[in-house]
């Protein structure tokens, strides 16, 4: 009869124990999903191949073709239907003759980061929130006339 009663007392705990656990992982979870809707929300996104061409003295040099990366936080913009892809493509055309207004051709890693720097900027600057995070030169290329 002692021993019934001690399992008995034994399963009213561990279901009591268990009960408590399960609602204290629900409240954890909810915590951490209210925490999670609070980050950004990152999403990559690419612009389509495009030439630029670069003109020194008033002549057509040549053809600058690239490709670009972003980061995106899409918490920051609009609504998520938002399409950032033309205010990029836009920044980066504009971008592109601002970086070689000065006639230097010379590509190296220091044109690279002003490039993207200055498609960074002039994206947000167009798109009025800091949605654009960095900016990635994926493909790039100089066809000369």
């Amino acid at each position: 009869m002692l021993k019934l009663l001690s399992v008995g007392l034994i399963g009213v705990c561990a279901t009591l124990s268990g009960l408590w656990l399960n609602q204290y992982l629900k409240k954890m979870d909810g915590l951490k999903a209210a925490s999670e809707a609070d980050q950004e929300i990152l999403t990559q996104l690419k612009t389509e191949m495009t030439g630029v061409p670069v003109v020194v003295d008033g002549n057509v040099s040549g053809y600058l073709v690239f490709q670009l990366g972003s980061t995106i936080d899409t918490a920051k913009l609009p609504s998520k239907e938002f399409d950032v892809a033309p205010y990029l493509l836009d920044a980066a055309i504009r971008s592109s003759y601002q970086s070689s207004v000065d006639g230097s051709l010379s590509f190296n890693a220091a044109y690279f980061e002003k490039l993207a720097k200055l498609v960074r900027d002039d994206a947000n600057k167009k798109l009025s929130v800091e949605a654009v995070i960095d900016v990635n030169v994926q493909q790039f290329n100089f066809v000369p006339k």
